[in-house]
This record gives structure tokens, sequence and C-alpha cells, in this order.
């Protein structure tokens, strides 16, 4: 009996040693075929474009905090472009190939973590040096800063079907000052459109005499941001100028005094080009209109199949004001509209506070707005400022505008703080997940990625989680797929790594 014990041991031992070797061995193998490319003064790398023409395939370059004016050009696919931090790493004044600072070539290159600022060509090379400029695939910009240059962001699509995500990211005064130039312009190349761009969680404003806003892509997804022209000289906050399908939802949205053009958002007003059904949905917005005149929604005289506005409230310019034409379909419900910003009762309107006071008559005054071609139009989340989110609590019947009035309006409203960190993960059964707890009360970014015990890569999840903005400190990945085994995390943020191995039963 206790021989057979001893034997199991034996085995037991052998089999776990082998598999450890032979997981550190793949992840070996998968280290040298996904290189990590380090940048810095003090490094073999002294700047990004010393990288540029090195890097293959899925690889991930950090670059140092500091200021480096260089340019580069990124060719390869799936990179990952990241200042290490804290705070952003700054590319300031210089442009390649009269583009941007960074041009990207590649399909799904995600940047975070990156200052550009000063981006500027010659008015004969086109007058618009951009921050970015991608003419590649599908992209991902997540906390990044993109300032004083003459495009903040300026992309085409090098076929169909590719994507645009941008968030927890600030645009400010970008534009070249002749309204060609924008703090974004998610553009198109010819016919070929992006197939869909969201912008969430971000800050743009003081576009100079541009948009803080411009897209061509098919459908548009605009959530919980503020868009602000502030004292600027800017053209349109959001401008959708080929139509398709947009959804407006959670927005502070600001029309200033000084603005260029007195509307504040359009819709196909270049022609409803992009693919059918041409159908804008606006909910729970905040517009402001500090200019006192000019319209909120501007769309063509026909063509627009539906246009669904619900929930918003609009103040600074009266109910005429609201929409330029009637589209074939209308649906306009509880909204309150106000030409006196003050009779909405706002926290600090001139202080560009949007909370709603205690006695704000949009308190509870919403209604359930339901879905709209198999997406929801009720806000989940609230922009949280700067560049940031939180999520939206609805108690009882939903507030109009872009926040939920709560007694905590009065307050101004903290981030929350960051610590060394460990982390658990389980198996949740009943709901198919694998349950990543990570003792931070708030996560700036993170990557966490997923190996089995070939040191394959299985599962990823790159981003700031929703749960763990208040109190929920938890990722949760799917285990379709997966099958019984040793499974090992690795959980990177810039707060430290952290290494999980853990046994999945299914």
């Amino acid at each position: 009996m206790e021989a057979g014990i001893m034997s199991f041991m034996r085995d037991t031992i052998t089999v776990t040693l082998y598999l450890v070797i032979l997981f550190f061995v793949a992840f070996l193998v998968q280290t040298a075929e996904c290189h990590v490319f380090q940048v810095g003064p003090a490094r073999t790398y002294a700047q990004p474009s010393d990288v540029a023409s090195l890097v293959q395939n899925s690889d991930t370059v950090e670059i140092d905090p500091g200021t480096y004016t260089d340019c580069a050009t990124w060719n390869k696919n799936n990179l990952f472009l990241m200042g290490a931090g804290p705070g952003y790493t700054h590319l300031e004044n210089s442009v390649c190939g009269q583009k941007g600072i960074w041009v990207i070539y590649g399909n799904n290159e995600t940047v975070e973590n990156i200052e550009f600022s000063g981006a500027s060509i010659s008015q004969s090379a086109g007058n618009n040096g951009a921050g970015i400029r991608a003419q590649g695939g599908s992209f991902t910009i997540r906390h990044c800063f993109f300032h004083d240059n003459q495009d903040g962001i300026l992309s085409d699509p090098d076929s169909a079907g590719r994507t645009v995500l941008i968030e927890y990211s600030i645009f400010d005064n970008n534009g070249a000052g002749d309204g060609y130039s924008h703090n974004m312009y998610i553009g198109s190349n010819g016919a070929v459109r992006y197939a869909s761009f969201t912008l969430q969680y971000c800050y743009t404003h003081r576009a100079n005499i541009g948009n803080n806003i411009k897209s061509r892509a098919d459908r548009n997804f605009i959530l919980y941001n503020r868009i602000m022209d502030e004292d600027a000289p800017t053209s349109w906050d959001i401008d959708l100028p080929n139509g398709g399908q947009a959804f407006i939802t959670g927005n502070e949205i600001e029309k200033g005094p000084n603005a260029q053009q007195h509307g504040t958002m359009e819709f196909g007003l270049e022609g409803l080009s992009n693919a059918p059904p041409q159908n804008l949905f606006i909910a729970s917005n905040t517009f402001i209109n500090d200019a006192g005149r000019g319209t909120y929604v501007n769309i063509p005289s026909s063509g627009v199949d539906t246009l669904e506005i619900v929930n918003n409230i609009f103040a600074g310019v009266n109910q005429n004001a609201m929409i330029s034409n009637m589209p074939a379909l209308l649906d306009s419900v509880a909204n309150l509209v106000s030409a006196s910003i003050p009779s909405v009762s706002l926290v600090n309107a001139a202080g560009y506070d949007y909370h709603l006071a205690k006695n704000s008559p949009a308190v509870g005054k919403g209604i359930p707005p339901g879905a709209a071609d198999g997406s929801s139009l009720a806000p989940v989340d609230e922009y949280l400022d700067t560049a940031n989110m939180k999520p939206r609590v609805i108690v009882g019947a939903i507030d109009q505008g872009a926040h939920e009035y709560t007694a905590s309006n009065d307050i101004t409203e903290q981030q929350f703080s960051v610590s060394a960190f460990g982390v658990t993960v389980v198996q949740n059964q009943s709901s198919g997940t694998l349950d990543f707890y990570i003792p931070i009360s708030y996560i700036r970014n993170i990557v966490l990625s997923v190996f089995d015990i070939l040191g394959r890569r299985i599962a990823s999840y790159v981003g700031t989680p929703f749960s763990e903005r208040m109190n929920g400190e938890k990722i949760q990945l799917s285990t379709s797929g997966m099958k019984t085994g040793i499974y090992f995390a690795q959980i990177v943020s810039p707060q430290g790594t952290a290494f999980v191995k853990y046994l999945l039963i299914k």
C-alpha cells in the first residue's frame, strides 16, 4: 500500500514537472516569435523609429516616458504600440512622408498611452499633418492624447470590412484652421468605407474650425463622450456626412459661442451614400447651445429612413431648432427642450458640469427607449471626466439627458486609487466563464492573456473592464472551446504583472 502511494506521488511529480517544463519551453518559443521591443533613451533602441523596420507581426513596442521628436511608419499587423507609463509618452513635431507622426499601414494595430502633438506640413503638401495617419486596416486607440496637430487622427481603410475603436482618449485644438482638418477624421478610400467606427469615453473639444468628430463609416457608435466647442471656432460637433446607421447615446455635447458652424450635428448632408438603411438614433444625450442659435440635428430634406430622438436634453435654443428637416419616420419622445439653459437645472452649466441638480425637470421624466437595429438604446454608462466612464445606475424611471441624478452630483467625482496586486481565478460553471478577480479598485488599462499547457495563447483581453470601474474587480472570459486541463494566465498593467496557474474542469 505504502509503495503504491509512493509510486503514485512520484508519477504525479514527474508529470507535473514535465508539464511545467513543457509550458515554459513553449512560452520561450512564443516569446521568440512575438518579440517585445523596449524603447527609450537608456535602451538599445533610443526612439520608436529605430524599431519600426524591425518589428514583425504581433510584436509589442513599449516606449519609456519622455518626449521624442521622432516619427515612424508601421507596416506589420497586430502590433501593440504603447507608452510604458506612468503618464503619456510624448511624440511631437516630426512627420513621416508628409503624412503623420505615426503612419500605420498594418491591420489590427493597437496604440495606447501616447501623446501626439505638433504634426504639421505645408499647405502645398496638404495642410493635414496628423498625429496618426492610418491607411491600413482596423485599429484601436486607447488612453491617448492628440493636441495641436493639423489633424488629430486622419484615416482611410485599405479594404472593406475594417473597423475603428477609439476610447478613453483626449482630442484638443487639432485643425489647420482651413475647415478641412479635424480633431479626428475617420475617412474613406473612394467608395471603400470602414464598416464601423466606435468612439467611447473620450473628450474631444476645441477643434480649430474643423469638426470635433467626422466619420464616413457605414455604422457609427458615438457613446458616452464629452464633445465640446468651449471657446473655439469649431464647425460641427458630430459630422456624419454620408449617413448610414448611427447611434448617438449618452454624450455631453456643447455648441460654443464662437463656433463657425451654428449647427451641432449633421447626418447625410454630403449625400446618403453609406450602406442602407439610413437610420439615426439619438438617445440620452445632453445638448447645450451656448451660441443661442442654430439647429441641433441637421439632416437632408429627403432620404433619411428613420430618426429617433428619445430622452435627451436640448437647452439653449427653442423647440423649432431641434431638427432641420422631417425624415420619412420621426420618433421624438420624452425630450426636454428649452431655450433657457438655467431652466433645465444643471449642476454648473457655465463650468460644463452637466449633471442634473436635484430640482431638474429632467429627473424621472424619461421612458424605456427600447432597441433599434439590434442595439439597445438604453444607456449603461456615463461619461466621467476626464476621458473616463462609470456605470449608469437607474432607479425607477430613467432621467433625461446624459446623466442620472444622484445625491452625489454636488460632489466632485474622484478617480479611483491603485495599488500593488495579486490575482485569483475561479471557474464559473453556471455562466461558462473564467472569473479573474483583481484586488484593485481601479485599473487604468490591462492586458490579460490565457495560455494552454503548450504555451499557445487561446484568449485575451485588452482594456479597462467595466466591472473594475466601481467595486467588481473582475474580468470574465468564456470557457467555450477550452478543454479540461492546466492553463496559465498573465495579467499586465501599469501597476505590475501577475502570473496565475489553474486547473479547468469541463
